[in-house]
């Protein structure tokens, strides 16, 4: 069991739809949900699901036990002049034993 960021590290709130794969019809998004999280806005080249690089224009930082498949869509700073919704093109984890885990959600 990994141990959960402190409430501190979580300030911010966005809204995750969920992307799931749909077979021959293709994948949907479910209902937008709240995520606690860190959210940032700094580009860095990442490498995306297919190993292409991709410019990440956003990062929200959340708990590592929370599920967010790639390709969800994400959206930042809801309710003020930065809100934008962007997918998710790449994860990092980062778990430690005696540390708070916690999982990277790269944005498009």
């Amino acid at each position: 069991m990994s141990i959960p960021l402190p409430d501190y590290f979580t300030p911010h709130v966005a809204l995750v739809r969920d992307y799931g794969a749909g077979g021959g019809m293709g994948g949907g998004y479910g209902a937008a949900r709240e995520v606690r999280g860190f959210s940032e806005d700094d580009q860095k080249a990442v490498a995306g699901n297919d190993g292409a690089e991709v410019t990440s224009s956003a990062q929200h930082h959340v708990n590592f036990d929370e599920v967010v498949p790639l390709g969800s869509l994400v959206t930042i700073w809801p309710g003020l002049t930065g809100e934008r919704e962007a997918r998710v093109v790449a994860i990092k984890r980062g778990q430690h034993p005696d540390l708070p885990a916690f999982q990277t959600l790269y944005l498009e």
